[in-house]
């Protein structure tokens, strides 16, 4: 969806493109959820501190509060019928949403391959932020269990992918210009 925007003039290709959006964006939201409910319940052996410690669970949570307000944008948009596509509505807030929740998404991705440092106390009044020593050390469940290597392949592909994904490419076709509307296929 970032990569097609309006790139399809006609109205049955981009109904298409739309209901896939909306399929892959419920597939999402379902595993997002199940991935976020089995680390919050099930916290791995050793891990130091308590949830919503390190700047990779704090990043992580920020990207889940857009995907959240993002779906919610959209479904009050789209209107009753969940399973037809409406292509009258265009929403700055819907695009700024989910591209935010993208970039976060993969950069919580960044942190958690790179480091699970705690940095925030929040058993202590007032809150307090520190940065340990090792803060720039890789650690991590994917470090221990596939090496340093191949953890900074994940990464650099995690990173290619954002820039991909945010670069202007030849892959978008020009936006509808003024006065120009999406026509049905007639063949």
């Amino acid at each position: 969806s970032i990569l097609a925007r309006h790139s399809f003039k006609d109205a049955d290709t981009r109904k298409a493109r739309t209901f896939d959006h909306k399929l892959l964006q419920t597939a999402v939201v379902i595993s997002v959820t199940v991935g976020f409910l089995a680390i919050f319940f099930n916290k791995p052996a050793g891990f130091p501190g308590k949830h919503f410690m390190s700047v990779h669970s704090l990043v992580g949570a920020t990207a889940l509060g857009f995907m959240a307000l993002n779906m919610l944008d959209a479904m009050y948009r789209q209107g009753a019928n969940p399973l037809k596509p409406k292509l009258t509505w265009v929403s700055n807030l819907h695009r700024s949403t989910g591209t935010i929740a993208f970039v976060l998404a993969l950069v919580a991705i960044m942190l958690g391959l790179y480091n699970r440092t705690p940095v925030v106390d929040w058993a202590v009044q007032p809150i307090q932020f520190s940065l340990p020593s090792s803060w720039y050390q890789m650690d991590g469940w994917s470090k221990n269990t596939h090496g340093e290597m191949l953890t900074w392949l994940f990464i650099v592909s995690a990173l290619v992918l954002l820039l991909n994904m945010l670069s202007p490419g030849a892959i978008r076709s020009p936006p509808l210009r003024r006065g120009e509307r999406l026509e049905k296929k007639t063949t």
